[in-house]
């Protein structure tokens, strides 16, 4: 009879040791198994990097390789690049904030910049009153100052060619062989031959002029 411990187990014989597990050669069948997951991980991570549309492959990626934000967001927000205002020397834009200039005064004087126009107006009494509409459509009343001017020559504004300015600048630059961006401003004024439009390139004041329509254009 086979003796046993506290525990139920056979002392007369030393327990059988456990097998120790195989260090074999690997079979070829896991060593494709293991090609074929290292090569599907490099094929994924290749067709994140370089593809653009394919988007299977990249929603597979994403969370691994991070994404850059769209051109179209902000990187830290997220919200879409509010548009930048047009500029007041294209027609459209000008003849809209003539628009908003008409009935606050009669036109003396007719200064416009990318950004904003300001208006020089002589009103009924004899005042001037200078009024600046900016680039977001935004009109400021500066106010109504002065006395005595009424007989001052004006410029209706149905006689204010709102193209003027673009064609006078594309001349001036062809001319002058500087870049748009470093158009100043631009002045309408009535003189004694009629209305002359006048362009100022900055930083050094460069004077460009023209007839009411930016034609006939000159260097001052």
């Amino acid at each position: 009879m086979t003796e046993r411990d506290a525990f139920g187990r056979e002392t007369g014989s030393a327990p059988a040791a456990a097998p120790e597990p195989s260090r074999g050669r690997r079979t070829p069948a896991s060593v494709a198994v293991v090609v074929l997951i290292v090569g599907g991980i490099v094929a994924l991570v290749v067709g994140a990097l370089g593809g653009k549309d394919d988007r299977t492959t990249v929603g597979n990626a994403a969370a691994t390789t991070p994404q850059a934000p769209p051109a179209t967001q902000q990187a830290t927000g997220g919200y879409a690049t509010p548009p930048k205002p047009a500029s007041l020397l294209r027609a459209r834009v000008l003849a809209d904030a003539l628009a908003r200039l008409h009935g606050r005064g009669a036109l003396r004087l007719l200064r416009v910049a990318p950004d904003r126009v300001d208006a020089q107006l002589v009103t009924g009494t004899g005042g001037l009153r200078n009024v600046q509409v900016t680039n977001t459509g935004q009109v400021r009343d500066f106010g109504t100052g002065g006395s005595g001017v009424a007989g001052l020559p004006t410029i209706p504004f149905g006689q204010v060619d709102s193209t003027a300015p673009a064609r006078l600048v594309r001349t001036a630059v062809a001319r002058s062989g500087r870049s748009p961006s470093r158009v100043d401003y631009l002045v309408l004024l009535m003189l004694g031959t009629g209305q002359s439009w006048n362009l100022y390139f900055k930083p050094d004041g460069l004077h460009f002029a023209a007839d009411r329509h930016g034609s006939s254009v000159v260097r001052r």
